[in-house]
Formats: C-alpha cells, structure tokens, sequence
C-alpha cells in the first residue's frame, strides 16, 4: 500500500493520514486489470444496519438501494440539486426518506458535504450552511456549499406541480391505490418538473414490486412503461413518448451467482423451468411474475380480476414467443386495385399500413361476391369481422380511442377447428367515411359480413348501404322482435347490461376452449390455439369487466366471436324468451350446428 492520499478537498486532505503501525488490518488496492464485462445483481439484506459480509475476506459491505442512493448521490455532488421522493403512500415516502438519512447519519463527517448541521430530520435532508453562529456571534461564511436538498412528496397527482428537480425516485409505482394517485396522470405533471423549456434537466427512477399490482395501480403503471418503449423515440425531439426508457433485466441474470457476483444465467434459467412446469393456475401466474424470464411475464395478473382465463391467454401468449408467430404477420393497407372498387389488393406498408395480417384466403377465396337486385353481395361464410368504432358523428382529429376491427376465421374453412383472428385494424381515421371505407375494403377482400358495436357504428352502416354493399351487415340473430332485427341490420348493441354479459360470457367459452395449450396432437405434441396479435393479447389482460371504454380491441374481438357463433347456429326462438335473457349457459342447447 503506498502513502497515496487520495483526497484532493483541503479540508478532507489534512485530516487522512498514513497508518504507521506495522500490523495494520487494512484492505489495500494491489492491483486494477481491465476484465470483460459480465452481468451481475446488486443485492439487499432485511439488516437494520443494511451491512452483511462478503467475499471469502469477509468484507463488510453496505446493502443497496438504487433510488435512494442516485438521490443523496445526485444532492451531495451537484450544485444546486433537488431531489423528490414519491411512493404509494406519504408514510411510504417517509420511510424511503428516512433510509436515506440514516445512511448519511453514518457516513465520517470528511465524506459529507456542508449541511445545516441538523442530525435528524423527518421532512428533508438541506445541503445548506448551518444558520447557527459563533460564539463570537459572528456568522460563519463557508468556501463551498452545495444549496441542494433531499425531500419526500406525498402521494397525490400535484404534490409535485411547478418544482423543478434534478432526480425523482419513485417507488412502488404499480402499488398506488385508486383515490390516492393515478401514477400514469400524475407523471403527466412530474415529467415537467424534469425540463427547462424544451430541455430536459433532470432524471428519474420509477420502480415497483409485482405482487398484487392488479388490485392497485398496476394497469395505469403499465401505460407508463409501454410508453417508454425506444420504439415510440421521436428524432425530433430524441425522447419517448413518456420521456422514460424501459429496463427489462430477466430473472436469470442474477439469481444463482459465484463469489464474484457473476451470474450463472443458464442453470438459473433451468431451475425456473423447472420450478414452473410443477405449478398451475394462480401459483405459476404468481411464480412467472416474481420470476420475470421475459417482459410479459412482469404483467400477469390474477383470474380474480378478470373475466377470462387469464392462464390460457398466457399460455398463448407464451407460445407465440417461443414460436416467433407474431414474426409472421404482416402489415400493410388495402386499396381498391386500378383504382376502381371491384377488387381489392394487399400492399406492405411496415411503417404506415392500418393493417396487420396474420392470414390470406388463397387467390380464388378473395374478393368474391355476386351481383343481385340489392347490391353486392359476399360469396364466401367462412370470415366474419366484428367491429367497434369510435365516435363517428363528426370528423375525429388528434388524440382518442382507436377505431378497432377483427376478422375472425371460423371453424371448417380449410380444417380449421378453432376460431382465429386472422387480420387486425387499430388505427384512428381522420374522417369517418375513410374509416367506414376502410371497412368495406376489408370485407371485399375477405368475402366476410360484418357486426359492429351500436355505440356508433350509424356513419358506417349508411356508407355501406350508400355504396350498395349492405348484403356484408350481419343480422342479429339474437333479436326476436323481427322487425327491429330487420331496422337495425348490422348493429349488435352492447350498452345493455345484460347482452353485454352474455357477449362476455361467450367470449369466455371461447377463451377456455380455443386459446392457449388445447390438446395433444396426433404426435403427442401439445397443439395450441391462434391469438397472433400482442395488441388484442394485451388488451383482452388488461379488460375490465365494469369499464369498455378503453378496450376497443377487445370489443371488436368478442363481436367478431360472437358473429362466427351466429352464422353457424340455427335459433329456436321458442325457447329465446328476449335477446337480454340469453343464457351462455344454455347457449349450446338453444342452438344447433349446421
């Protein structure tokens, strides 16, 4: 060990000095090698003193807590620092606080910078002079104060309105409960707290525990995080759409290490393999999510809180990873071929197309129809597309829920044995004719009828009644009252409670029957169900049961299932008292396959 002082700060510099003693139990540098980068895990212990052992020396060595320490570190080295803390509660944010503070209560006076002198606070840590004076009564001028500060902030969406901020920490942001924030509306407000006009000046951390996110803020803390995908950058401004970037590190970094903190990621892999082929249900939704392996796995949610069976839709969503399936579907536009409205065409378009297509009808299933005394009328039963449109009254500009279609293949085309989506529509039109348009293009290319959600579908069933293709509207053959079945062609209206259920109750049928693992194949192999789109994955998790609005994917999804039921099933009206009093329980023995 040399007598390297290495301090550089006057006051610092005279107080270090060389031991002298021979027998001195000290830890020394003897050496530094630059070695290859390789993936480890900063770890924490339940210790109250955050100190544990480490190493075959038995090093002493202090806990980590990431936010906390980019905090005091951000306030103890930066002029002119502010530093925010938030978590679920206010009492959380304290706590989070005062872990901070009991760190820097323990640091040698040398290590800290000039502070009010106060050795213990509740609501701030102040980098500032001590207003105290000598005893000569003279106040004390320092050479070199920071003037930053460390703060927690309550909870509520404006706590932190109008401040400006060098570093935010906040914790627990899944766990938020409704009434106390909404954290995806208030990192609206924090977010401006990080920019000078059109600069950002700060940073920030935003983390959170899995466990029970469905039943508090987790939903809201997931739009935050899809919005923070490098994806939606814009090179204009070089910022996401959140002004975050998401870190995804899977469960197999970190979990099994040597003495040195690298990590063995391929037995750590196997062992959560295997820890998850002896669970089901509930407990490997739970394992899956503790256990991240892939970014999905981090917003699985309990079948408590949904509808549906969550486990299938997982399991579907699972295969389509390990199958690269989502790969394989295409996005592009259709458009009227030589520019007149006989034939419609497929044209790839990855960065503009309103389409994504996971499948085609062969060439001589396309386009088919015939011409009677009504019009166009489709020639081909095996593509029914359920749609739910926006607000279609007036032109829609600027931001809103998407217009939303899918066409759903049904079962006996080609030996298909399960209803699949096979082609998606998420997309905003700035009018609502070229939406409508759009839709008819859709159903000309796959020779399909059409339902669509009665909330506003009124602009586009007259467009296709205008363009004489009305024979592609569905009936509703759920209404017994013949003439309002005949009046209201084409519409499924779903803002009654009761036919919304059932539209629910069959879309769960489905769910349990079609999607996910099904059965073994005739080479024992297990056969899997088709769900190839992650939009309507994530949506149909996310689907709250009490709440449509937002779920436009899965609206337009559960019509166009409940459409491929209806054109396969005769109705016996007898036993159909009203359209409301349908029962998915019955639904089997009230209709019979064709």
């Amino acid at each position: 060990m040399t007598k390297f002082n290495p301090f550089r700060l006057k006051r610092k510099s005279e107080r270090w000095h060389y031991p002298k003693s021979k027998r001195r139990f000290v830890k020394s540098i003897e050496k530094i090698e630059v070695i290859d980068s390789k993936p480890v895990k900063c770890i924490s212990v339940d210790s109250k003193n955050s100190l544990y052992l480490a190493g075959k020396s038995y090093t002493v060595t202090h806990n980590t807590s990431v936010g906390g320490a980019i905090c005091y570190t951000t306030a103890m080295m930066l002029e002119g620092a502010k530093c925010a803390i938030q978590s679920k509660t206010n009492k959380d944010a304290v706590e989070v606080f005062l872990k901070i503070q009991e760190s820097w209560q323990r640091l040698p006076d040398f290590f800290k910078p000039i502070d009010t002198g106060e050795t213990k606070r509740s609501n701030a840590i102040y980098f500032t002079a001590p207003q105290k004076k000598s005893s000569k009564g003279e106040v004390k001028e320092y050479q070199y104060v920071l003037d930053s500060w460390i703060k927690p902030f309550p909870a509520n969406n404006m706590a932190q309105d109008g401040l400006g901020f060098r570093f935010g920490y906040y914790d627990e942001e899944g766990k938020v409960e409704k009434g106390v924030a909404e954290v995806d509306e208030r990192w609206e407000v924090n977010s401006k707290c990080f920019m000078s006009r059109d600069k950002v000046v700060g940073k920030s951390l935003h983390t959170t525990t899995v466990e029970d996110m469905e039943r508090f803020g987790g939903a809201r803390f997931k739009k935050i995080w899809d919005n923070s995908n490098v994806k939606t950058l814009d090179p204009l401004l070089g910022r996401t759409i959140s002004g975050l970037r998401k870190l995804f590190i899977p469960a197999d970094y970190g979990y099994k290490v040597d003495e040195w903190g690298y990590s063995d990621r391929e037995y750590a892999r196997r062992f959560h393999e295997a820890e998850m082929a002896r669970l089901s249900g509930s407990e490997l939704i739970s394992y899956r999510r503790k256990y991240p392996l892939r970014e999905s796995d981090m917003w699985l949610m309990e079948s408590t809180a949904s509808p549906w069976a969550l486990a299938k839709i997982q399991q579907q969503s699972q295969y389509n990873e390990d199958e690269g399936i989502y790969a394989e579907n295409r996005r592009g536009n259709f458009y009227w071929k030589n520019g007149e409205e006989n034939e419609v065409g497929f044209q790839e378009d990855k960065e503009n197309g309103r389409w994504t297509v996971a499948w085609m009808p062969p060439t001589e299933d396309r386009n088919q129809y015939r011409i009677s005394e009504y019009g166009r009328e489709p020639t081909r039963e095996h593509v029914r597309i359920g749609i739910d449109p926006t607000n279609l009254k007036a032109p829609v500009v600027g931001s809103g829920s998407d217009n939303a279609a899918y066409a759903v293949l049904d079962i006996g085309y080609m030996g298909n044995k399960t209803p699949k989506a096979v082609c998606e529509y998420l997309y905003r039109q700035d009018h609502p004719t070229d939406f409508a348009e759009d839709m008819r293009m859709m159903a000309v290319f796959y020779s399909a009828r059409v339902f669509v959600e009665n909330n506003a579908g009124s602009v586009l069933i007259r467009h296709f009644e205008n363009k004489r293709c009305e024979e592609y509207l569905m009936y509703n053959e759920l209404e017994k009252d013949q003439k309002k079945k005949f009046k209201e062609r084409g519409f499924y209206n779903a803002t009654n409670g009761g036919i919304r259920e059932n539209l629910v109750n069959v879309t769960r049928a489905h769910i349990v029957d079609d999607i996910g693992y099904i059965e073994l194949d005739q080479t024992g192999s297990p056969a899997y169900g088709s769900m190839p789109f992650p939009n309507l994955i994530e949506d149909l998790q996310d689907f709250e049961v009490d709440n449509w609005t937002p779920y436009d994917a899965t609206v337009a999804y559960m019509i166009a299932i409940l459409a491929c039921k209806m054109s396969r099933m005769n109705i016996d009206t007898s036993e159909l008292s009203a359209p409301a009093d349908f029962d998915v329980m019955s639904f089997h023995k009230i209709y019979k396959v064709k």
